[in-house]
C-alpha cells in the first residue's frame, strides 16, 4: 500500500492499521514455549548463524542454512508445518520470515532473542 508521505496526518491512520494487525509477539515464540511444542509437536527448527556461531552451540535437531545461503537454499525449508527460524539475537531470522512470508509461507516464527535466549533459558545447545 502507497503511504501518503506529502501528507503525514494520512499515514497515521495507514500505520496504526497496520500495527492493529499485527499478531501478538510478531511472529515470535520464546525459548520455554518453542521447547513446550519441540516435546509436542514437530517444528523445524533453522539456525541462520555463520559456521563459526553454529559451531559453538545450536538447537539439537536444527536444520543450518547461514543466512548468506538462505536464498540459494530456500528449497530445503519445508512448505507445511511450523518452521522457527534462530540466530543470536533475531535480526538475520526476521530478515528471513520476511523473505518466506514474501513468498507465501503462512506458519513461520522466530525464536524471540534467538540462541542467545535459549541457553539463558537453561535450555541445551549442542554440538557436534
Amino acid at each position: 500500500m502507497y503511504l501518503p508521505l506529502s501528507n503525514p496526518a494520512r499515514c497515521l491512520p495507514l500505520v496504526a492499521e497496520y500495527l492493529a494487525n499485527l499478531p501478538a509477539g510478531y511472529y515470535t515464540v520464546k525459548a520455554e514455549d518453542l521447547s513446550a511444542e519441540l516435546a509436542e509437536s514437530p517444528v523445524v527448527l533453522i539456525d541462520l548463524r555463520t559456521d563459526g556461531e553454529y559451531a559453538e552451540g545450536f538447537i539439537e535437531g536444527s536444520l543450518h542454512i547461514p543466512f548468506a545461503d538462505f536464498m540459494t537454499r530456500i528449497s530445503e525449508v519445508p512448505t507445511t508445518g511450523l518452521v522457527v527460524l534462530y540466530d543470536n539475537p533475531t535480526h538475520r531470522s526476521t530478515m528471513a520470515m520476511v523473505m518466506l512470508q514474501l513468498l507465501g509461507y503462512t506458519d513461520i516464527r522466530v525464536l524471540a532473542g534467538g540462541s542467545g535466549a535459549w541457553a539463558s533459558a537453561g535450555l541445551p545447545l549442542v554440538t557436534e
